[in-house]
């Protein structure tokens, strides 16, 4: 959705994650709020109620569906950003996988590195000391654990 400003400019947002509540308030959202009728109410819940059955931990959208997907399922992208031979900057990884994968929040990609990191899946070598503290340390592909 495409919104003008006050300062005449565009604001483009993707979800409701891209606003904080004032912004919500600010673009007067809630005036484009309408009733939906129960069967539809209906049907939301029924498939909402199908995706818990299936008892995933993640839910994701797939080709403009909401589906079930197993705790792994993001890490394939940060498989894509990382070498067996080399060493690269965990904050470097992390910026290239939301550049080329968007489907999760940088945290989500962060908290799947410690883990993989944890399991031996992926070597770690924390960053040389340094004047610039923008780095957490460097990982790489351990292909003898994946």
């Amino acid at each position: 959705m495409v919104f003008s400003t006050l300062g005449d400019e565009l604001l483009t947002i993707t979800g409701l994650g891209d606003l904080s509540e004032s912004g919500i308030d600010k673009l007067q959202l809630f005036s484009f709020e309408s009733a939906l009728p129960k069967t539809e109410r209906d049907a939301y819940h029924y498939y909402w109620a199908q995706l818990r059955g299936e008892n995933n931990p993640v839910r994701t959208i797939i080709n403009g569906l909401a589906v079930s997907q197993s705790i792994d399922f993001y890490d394939r992208f940060i498989f894509a950003n990382l070498s067996q031979r080399r060493f690269r900057d965990i904050i470097r990884v992390i910026g290239e996988t939301v550049g080329n994968y968007p489907f999760a929040p940088t945290w989500w990609y962060r908290h799947r590195i410690d883990y993989l990191v944890s399991k031996g899946t992926i070597d770690f070598k924390p960053s040389e000391p340094t004047f610039d503290e923008s780095s957490d340390g460097k990982i790489k592909l351990n292909m003898s654990n994946r």
